[in-house]
């Protein structure tokens, strides 16, 4: 399993050439913005599919979390169950659950995003 960080800017910009963005896949992928938000909503909803979990989450986008998932199971942090029909779309889907490394990592998010506010706030004062 990779080690993953948990904030860092984005390694290629849509903008950037396709030459930058083949590297960025190349460089070990980050615990952070929807890879993080989609960690939580995981843990929020175990046993659910992506698809309920977007229901349950009123997200705009339901591929939102689709399109992570497969990131955060590939280092661990959650794994997919016995397919089942998903309750949303009646087909057979996934549901997932996080692990212990991925409670880990959620908690060292959770820890992380607490310090960087408090130090926001310091900050302003």
């Amino acid at each position: 399993m990779k080690q993953l960080g948990l904030f860092a800017p984005p390694l290629a910009r849509r903008t950037d050439p396709p030459q930058s963005h083949r590297a960025a896949e190349e460089i070990e992928p980050e615990l952070t913005g929807l890879r993080l938000q989609t960690l939580r909503w995981i843990a929020r909803h175990p046993g659910l599919t992506l698809r309920e979990i977007a229901d349950e989450e009123n997200l705009r986008d339901p591929r939102t979390a689709n399109r992570r998932a497969p990131e955060i199971r590939e280092h661990g942090l959650v794994r997919a169950l016995p397919t089942r029909p998903c309750s949303a779309t009646n087909r057979h889907a996934a549901p997932y659950e996080i692990t212990e490394a991925g409670r880990i990592a959620l908690a060292a998010g959770e820890v992380s995003a607490v310090a960087l506010k408090e130090a926001a706030d310091h900050a302003e004062n």
